[in-house]
């Protein structure tokens, strides 16, 4: 957790932009969309699924395009040697 950085909350639709500049060892953001005083600031964390924004950010995201599991299930056992993947 940074400070003051995790203040803002996450949209996919955010009015702010964020980078991390490796000479000032500073972040910086950049307003991409109008923003009227008293508005709240979001920034977006990326689009991830919810197990992600979880883990790392202790929330999750409804609705969320992201959501999705991949399975593959075999019907011989020499498929039962295949990874199950969760995307």
């Amino acid at each position: 957790m940074i400070p003051y950085c995790d203040l803002f909350n996450h949209s996919f639709d955010a009015e702010v932009e964020w980078s991390y500049d490796d000479q000032s060892k500073c972040f910086e953001y950049r307003a991409i969309s109008d923003i009227s005083r008293g508005q709240e600031i979001n920034i977006t964390y990326g689009r991830k699924a919810n197990y992600n924004f979880f883990l790392m950010y202790g929330f999750i995201c409804l609705p969320n395009e992201q959501e999705h599991v991949q399975l593959k299930i075999g019907l011989n056992s020499q498929d039962f040697d295949q990874k199950v993947v969760f995307c």
